[in-house]
């Protein structure tokens, strides 16, 4: 299966773009010395402010407390909530994968297919972090990896996960009423309290070298309630 990655460039982040076209000129004898020097500060900032933070990932332990942070979440879920993200000490220190704003929202899209360059994870994925009824942390992500490199829409690229005593439990299982197509795509990362859904769609690749799959019509949205995503017909 041929991957998608002439079609998708594999940027980065709109922030990534800004930042090495700010520095696209020859730097003076002041940006030699201003670089290096926000480099460190970036490395400084802690966690808990939602700056970046040269943390070791973990695994959840019973310290850690709902309502989680985005940081302790990205540094301590399973692999597959964030397609197959590992290195989690790079992706929190740099700010075109994770910032200040993204800690406050609870949210991450994270825009990167291209495995060359940057963190391991597999393919862009959303994440949103909330609070159940009960008061526990729930964690919903999805790997779009069927747009990343073909893969074939299934239900594995969707986990939901929720803290349990200290522990991520995955309660995938459960977190969908029947009317939810599994195989979809989910925008956990866009604002709001509902969740914007649609499926995978096959079409022509740009190089005439067969068909990707690509983000279909959005067809509704799903939100939170009883312990599952419903299909919210309301905002539909």
């Amino acid at each position: 299966m041929i991957p998608n990655f002439a079609r998708y460039n594999g940027a980065q982040h709109f922030r990534r773009l800004r930042i090495i076209h700010s520095f696209s000129q020859p730097p003076n004898l002041y940006m030699r010395l201003a670089i290096p020097l926000l480099c460190l500060a970036g490395l400084m900032e802690g966690c808990q402010t939602g700056q970046h933070k040269a943390a070791t990932p973990q695994q959840a332990t019973a310290k850690l407390r709902s309502p989680v942070s985005l940081c302790d979440a990205v540094l301590t879920l399973p692999s597959d909530a964030l397609s197959g993200l590992t290195e989690r000490q790079e992706f929190l220190r740099a700010d075109y994968y994770y910032t200040t704003d993204d800690e406050r929202l609870r949210r991450i899209s994270f825009s990167s297919d291209n495995v060359y360059e940057g963190v391991d994870a597999k393919s862009m994925f959303y994440l949103r972090l909330f609070e159940d009824e009960s008061g526990h942390t729930i964690a919903a992500s999805h790997a779009a990896r069927p747009f990343a490199d073909n893969s074939k829409p299934s239900e594995v690229w969707t986990r939901v996960y929720r803290l349990v005593d200290g522990a991520w439990v995955d309660i995938t299982a459960t977190a969908f009423s029947a009317a939810v197509p599994r195989d979809g795509y989910f925008r956990f990362d866009r604002a709001g309290d509902s969740v914007a859904y649609g499926l995978y769609t096959l079409k022509p690749r740009r190089d005439g070298r067969g068909d990707c799959y690509d983000f279909g019509p959005q067809l509704g949205h799903i939100e939170w309630r009883d312990g599952a995503y419903h299909v919210n017909h309301r905002a539909n």
